[in-house]
């Protein structure tokens, strides 16, 4: 026999059995409970409104107990959960979640619970690692990092850049004084990108120009790389057989750069270059002065220590995308140094005889002991000058030189005077006591191996103290 009785908002269920013996299982909401319940759902109300969520937002009632967690029981919380969705018009939220509950849900005595949920995020939690996009699909640049698991709180320095880059256009000037003094890891691909002009700084054109530039330089992949051997003339193949040649050389140290993916990742951007690119063609050195721009670009997609990176997990669309981010930046950087690789490399043997004439003002007593030992700037300065000073200073300090090489823009290639001038005179009292033969050797292996990050920012404090004093007196240097 079963029997049952409402009333009104409290309800009391009491069953009975056939031997007369009685099982009571009760539910009922008190006067004074349904005061706690209001003033629990009036205080969510409070803390939501006004507040936009990017997702959706769960009242849900629990009775007391203990739960792993949140301290509740699980065999006593609250079978229904309604949901509130949260969207621009979020300001009705919070008398909507009151009225959800209120609506049919069973609740004793009970504190509620709000959790947001993200189906974005939890989508792409669930997908497995560096998963490619659907088809037809355009993922924005925002996702080619993967989600972060951690909350980190950001320095004031990171909170500068990130008010920068928030702007609907960037003041780039203002960047680059920021970049100029090292850039953030996390904003450092956003910020090279914007400095070299590869994106624009109006945050609304910066997909369509991407998507643009990407689609251009793989159809020339395909129509100059892609193509049979025989269709090519000898210049090209030569210069084909060149690159082969040097790729292997490149960043000996750095493992990842020898992955067969990287490599001929390197071999299309360096061939289409020199293609697109006649007057300067190909030149040795190029293939390192694509490595800074292929690690920064990959951190967005890796963590961790680089030689650790596992290329073979990307997908074919991160790879192609790094690929061509890696293209325009360099041909970026090329461009103001054109004359650097062009026939007999002027640009060169000028910043040689610039660096010459500032270590004799700098240091005259050891410029001296240079010129009587028959020592000539080109014999050491030369690699220096064509790899950007890659390989002298460890390729983990690079990414952090480069900030302040491209921050420079249009001066970069006067600040290169300056801080090969650093550089050298960092090591003019080893010098003063070796002759000829020992010195080209100690500075074709300089001992830079075990640099950490601030002996780089003391070697470019020294080349911006010295710019200050003869940037402005070129007789000096003349």
């Amino acid at each position: 026999m079963n029997k049952e009785t409402s009333s009104g908002g409290d309800r009391d269920s009491e069953e009975v059995g056939a031997d007369g013996g009685a099982a009571v299982k009760k539910s009922s909401e008190s006067g004074k409970g349904g005061l706690r319940v209001n003033q629990a759902f009036e205080n969510v109300s409070s803390f939501l409104k006004g507040r936009n969520f990017p997702g959706t937002v769960r009242v849900s009632g629990s009775r007391r107990g203990s739960d792993p967690a949140l301290g509740l029981s699980q065999n006593t919380r609250a079978p229904a959960t309604p949901i509130v969705k949260l969207g621009p018009d979020s300001s009705s939220s919070a008398s909507n979640a009151k009225h959800a509950a209120e609506a049919g849900q069973k609740v004793g005595e009970s504190q509620v619970v709000a959790e947001t949920t993200f189906p974005e995020r939890d989508r792409r939690a669930s997908e497995p690692a560096h998963s490619s996009p659907p088809s037809g699909e355009t993922r924005p640049l925002a996702e080619v990092a993967p989600p972060s698991t951690s909350m980190k709180p950001c320095s004031a320095r990171e909170k500068k850049f990130l008010t920068v880059l928030a702007e609907p256009c960037v003041n780039l000037k203002e960047l680059g004084e920021l970049v100029w003094s090292g850039c953030p890891v996390k904003q450092r691909p956003l910020c090279w990108k914007l400095l070299l002009g590869y994106i624009p700084p109006n945050t609304d054109r910066r997909e369509e120009v991407l998507a643009r530039k990407r689609q251009e330089y793989h159809n020339w992949v395909q129509q100059h790389f892609e193509i049979d051997d025989m269709e090519r003339s000898e210049d090209e193949l030569a210069i084909l057989h060149q690159i082969g040649i040097d790729i292997p050389r490149t960043a000996a140290v750095v493992e990842v750069f020898h992955k067969p993916e990287i490599q001929r990742l390197l071999a299309r951007i360096l061939y289409i270059r020199a293609i697109r690119n006649p007057a300067s063609s190909y030149v040795q050195g190029m293939n390192d002065l694509v490595t800074p721009f292929l690690a920064v670009f990959l951190s967005e997609i890796f963590t961790g220590e680089i030689n650790q990176w596992d290329i073979s997990s990307l997908t074919p669309w991160e790879l192609c995308s790094v690929e061509a981010d890696c293209y325009w930046c360099l041909c970026k950087v090329l461009d103001q140094i054109q004359d650097h690789y062009t026939f007999a490399q002027p640009g060169i043997q000028k910043i040689c005889f610039k660096l010459s004439e500032l270590v004799r003002r700098i240091d005259d007593e050891f410029h001296e002991h240079l010129k009587k030992e028959g020592l000539d700037f080109l014999q050491f300065a030369f690699r220096w000058v064509n790899c950007l000073l890659l390989r002298e200073i460890p390729f983990s300090l690079i990414p952090r030189l480069w900030d302040t090489y491209l921050a420079e823009g249009d001066s970069f290639q006067d600040f290169l005077v300056y801080v090969c001038s650093a550089l050298l005179l960092e090591w003019a009292d080893n010098l003063k006591d070796l002759d000829f033969q020992d010195i080209i050797l100690f500075l074709q292996h300089l001992p830079t191996s075990k640099w950490e990050k601030s002996e780089l920012e003391t070697l470019l404090s020294k080349a911006h103290v010295w710019r200050m004093m003869f940037g402005k007196s070129p007789s000096h240097l003349n």
